[in-house]
């Protein structure tokens, strides 16, 4: 995510896999980035988790609340968003910024009464908290997706290696369709998750390598979120066909380009 996003601004990688909220705001930032391609995207990926026995049975319940966030990720986007649906604005809670691995602690020791955040956070968060906790999520109010990007003059400069990474992660998006235990094996043992919590991740998610219109829909939607309240000093949504690339995509699988130029 964002970590790994700031190696590439660094120079100390050369890809990055990040959700669009850091990239959308990097870019605002006047970083030179462009995005290779999504490889998962998922509609349950962020949630809300509370405390219920604080009193918070409802949305509108979290008024005048501390709520846990990630600031500039996609929890912090999907926050706003949930509020908003229930005439809640980011003035009428009291934000508290934390790291993704904090919020679970934050909330069982009280230090928050809700947090926005994503799996697996959310996941071990509602593991801690058990029957005081209580979740929201809207499948059809934010879908997620996960990007692999690339500095501009990377891509410019190495344009053969994009190629090959991109036909790394096709065949990839094949094994995981065809072995489907298999990969989730490989993710548990490699991330030391528990085996029940890939598979209600994986559950959840799409994998597949594509570059689709809904992505580049999603960039200008959370500018406008950005620009609105203050976290950016722009004023104008960028061009985001100006930080897609494409042409590699385009010339190892035409079809999973679904982007008009």
């Amino acid at each position: 995510g964002k970590p790994a996003l700031r190696e590439v601004l660094e120079g100390k990688a050369d890809f990055a896999t990040v959700a669009e909220t850091p990239v959308m705001l990097a870019i605002m930032k006047g970083e030179k980035i462009s995005i290779i391609a999504t490889i998962q995207t998922s509609s349950k990926n962020s949630a809300i988790i509370a405390r219920k026995d604080k009193g918070i049975l409802t949305l509108k319940d979290l008024k005048d609340r501390k709520i846990g966030v990630t600031s500039g990720t996609t929890s912090d986007f999907f926050l706003d968003a949930m509020l908003a649906t229930h005439g809640i604005s980011r003035k009428d809670v009291k934000i508290i910024d934390l790291k993704a691995e904090e919020i679970p602690a934050a909330l069982e020791n009280g230090d928050v009464d809700a947090a926005s955040a994503f799996t697996p956070y959310i996941n071990y968060a509602q593991k801690k908290l058990g029957n005081r906790g209580i979740m929201f999520y809207d499948e059809d109010i934010y879908t997620w997706t996960f990007n692999v990007v690339a500095t501009q003059e990377f891509i410019r400069n190495n344009p053969g290696k994009v190629k090959k990474l991109l036909r790394a992660l096709i065949r990839a998006e094949e094994f995981v369709k065809q072995s489907q235990d298999e990969a989730q094996k490989i993710v548990a043992d490699f991330s030391g998750m528990d085996m029940a919590l890939v598979r209600n991740i994986c559950a959840n998610t799409t994998f597949g390598v594509s570059l689709d219109q809904s992505l580049l829909l999603a960039l200008e939607d959370e500018s406008r979120w950005a620009i609105e309240n203050g976290l950016t000093q722009e004023t104008k949504v960028p061009n985001y066909l100006d930080f897609i690339y494409l042409d590699g995509l385009a010339s190892v699988k035409p079809k999973a380009v679904r982007i008009m130029r």
